[in-house]
């Protein structure tokens, strides 16, 4: 049984928020024995550590979600590719974007939205955002979840692929690295030698990228968290 010390370490919990510890056996539990006591005692310790740990992680995930869409609205004003560079966009998008990288990025936005195929309810099949955020659907009230509106349409259309690519672009080697080890720490394994040399293949990452997860209450997918997550890094 792992001790209640160090999973207050592995979690980061300082104290014991919020934590009841009975002085007596509930009538309503049979436990007679004294070891079998102690160890559901410090059982359930573990598990309130734990639900204290998770509240706050996804109570700072949803400030994440919020961030993101501030993020959006920042983003899709002008070029994407001028605003990874720090440069006026001078009244274009990143399709009439002449600057350096812009060929780059237009063929990395156009392969991703060739071969994406994003996980179910991880998002907006159209713009990858959350279905919480994106204008296409609504509060299924009847069924729960959510429904495409009959007239909806993307708010931020386009909006975060670019953004992903325009940020890969001017961060080539700190952007490339954080996707590897995020892979890594999530469940990518190496398959083959080159990627042990040169890390996971295009493929790879945006499948990585197109996959669920849940996050700060909402279902979304792994590059809506990792951009947020690079960005507040890299304080962009």
């Amino acid at each position: 049984m792992p001790d209640v010390e160090e999973v207050v370490e592995e979690y980061g919990v300082e104290e014991y928020e919020g934590v009841e510890v009975w002085e007596s056996t509930p009538s309503s539990l049979n436990i007679q024995n004294e070891v079998d006591w102690i160890e559901f005692d410090q059982e359930r310790l573990i598990w309130r550590v734990r639900a204290v740990w998770l509240a706050g992680s996804q109570s700072r995930e949803a400030l994440e979600v919020e961030r993101l869409v501030e993020l959006m609205e920042e983003w899709k004003v002008g070029c994407q590719r001028c605003r990874a560079f720090g440069e006026p966009d001078e009244g274009h998008d990143i399709w009439g974007c002449r600057g350096e990288g812009a060929e780059a990025i237009q063929m990395g936005v156009t392969l991703f939205e060739e071969k994406v195929q994003w996980a179910r309810f991880s998002g907006c099949f159209e713009c990858g955002l959350p279905q919480d955020i994106c204008h296409r659907f609504e509060a299924n009230i009847n069924q729960g979840g959510w429904r495409k509106r009959v007239d909806g349409t993307c708010q931020y259309a386009g909006v975060l692929v670019r953004a992903v690519f325009s940020i890969w672009v001017r961060f080539a080697q700190a952007f490339g690295d954080f996707i590897e080890g995020e892979m890594e720490q999530s469940d990518w394994v190496v398959k083959t030698a080159s990627e042990e040399d040169q890390g996971p293949e295009m493929e790879d990452i945006i499948r990585w990228f197109g996959r669920k997860v849940q996050w700060g209450g909402v279902e979304s997918n792994e590059m809506c968290v990792r951009f947020c997550k690079f960005i507040e890094q890299e304080k962009i």
